[in-house]
């Protein structure tokens, strides 16, 4: 079977505009190790979530849909000339959970989303949740889902997933939304096979030992957080 090599990139609201040059290097480094460039490969398709449509105006990124409830959208002309779809303000889901049923509607396997960590905690927290549930669902079987910034790349795991990291490099690894069980760490300083992880501090701060690990779980969801440069240690 022929796997589906095109991507598909959320942008959100919190990576910083500015001229176009600037723009691009700020989408660079959230995206950084990704090449081609978001949005100028071969079949990347870009969604634009609120106030990530000025970032993409901003950039020159050629977008495919633009969704939210325009909330955080300082241009809103920028609406007249995209196809958008725009989401009522009293609801009980985010803006960027209709965007990742959205991707996963386009039938891509491979979603990044970029532009969504830096702001408040509870928002950062629901984004995590939202990517769990979608990538929980039966419509995203087999699909990898990302979320990036300049710092570190956030996953989720529901099934099996081989990651290619550095060695040494810190990843913490915790149950979301209760507990995970059939759990297998391979690779790491502290590695696990069959067991259970509680959502709790579990998990925090592992060590990657060899380059390919894998993560993996019978039942639940896994949040797979890897850091791009040497952490401080924490005082927790």
């Amino acid at each position: 079977m022929k796997v589906d090599s095109r991507r598909v990139f959320l942008i959100g609201p919190m990576l910083a505009q500015g001229p176009r040059a600037k723009a691009r290097v700020r989408l660079a480094a959230a995206f950084r190790g990704l090449r081609p460039i978001p949005g100028y490969g071969s079949g990347d398709l870009i969604i634009a979530v609120d106030g990530g449509l000025d970032f993409c105006d901003h950039a020159g990124l050629p977008v495919s849909l633009a969704l939210g409830d325009w909330d955080s959208l300082k241009k809103r002309t920028l609406l007249k000339s995209v196809h958008h779809i725009t989401l009522p303000r009293d609801k009980d889901r985010s803006d960027l959970c209709f965007a990742l049923e959205a991707a996963i509607g386009t039938g891509v396997r491979r979603i990044y989303l970029g532009g969504f960590s830096g702001g408040r905690l509870d928002h950062e927290l629901a984004n995590c949740l939202d990517m769990l549930s979608v990538a929980s669902s039966a419509s995203s079987m087999h699909s990898e889902i990302v979320m990036c910034s300049e710092s570190y790349e956030c996953a989720v795991v529901t099934s099996r997933r081989r990651f290619a990291f550095r060695q040494g490099q810190v990843v913490s690894i915790f149950a979301l939304a209760g507990p995970a069980e059939g759990v297998r760490l391979k690779g790491f300083r502290y590695p696990l096979r069959s067991g259970v992880m509680e959502p709790s501090s579990q998990g925090l701060s592992n060590v990657v030992e060899t380059r390919s690990c894998e993560v993996s779980v019978q039942k639940g969801g896994l949040l797979v957080i890897a850091y791009r440069v040497p952490t401080r240690k924490s005082a927790l």
